[in-house]
């Protein structure tokens, strides 16, 4: 080879394409593109700090509901156990406590 690169991609017809020429160039210089794919992704994360995850459960709203009341209580007790699927049921008051320990 006379020349000190690698060889250009080429079509059949002799010339090389953009893309090919981009890829060429990439791989010439792939520490230029690899700081800023880095510094494009941090610069995409910096909001990440802020931002609050999982489900908004709109506590204000539904309080003295009996789900919410019932978050509540969980809450107490494993705190950041909340779900937003809940399943209340109405048992007589003089009902024997249900049996919820595990299996």
């Amino acid at each position: 080879m006379d020349d000190a690169h690698t060889p250009r991609a080429e079509s059949e017809a002799g010339e090389s394409g953009q893309l090919a020429r981009w890829a060429e160039h990439l791989m010439r210089h792939p520490w230029s593109y690899a700081i800023a794919v880095t510094a494009g992704l941090l610069v995409a994360a910096t909001p990440m700090p802020c931002m609050t995850l999982g489900i908004c459960m709109e506590r204000r709203a539904m309080e003295g509901r009996p789900d919410r009341i019932g978050q509540d209580l969980l809450d107490r007790e494993a705190s950041g156990l909340a779900s937003a699927a809940f399943i209340v049921l109405r048992r007589p008051a003089e009902a024997a406590e249900p049996d919820t320990g595990p299996c």
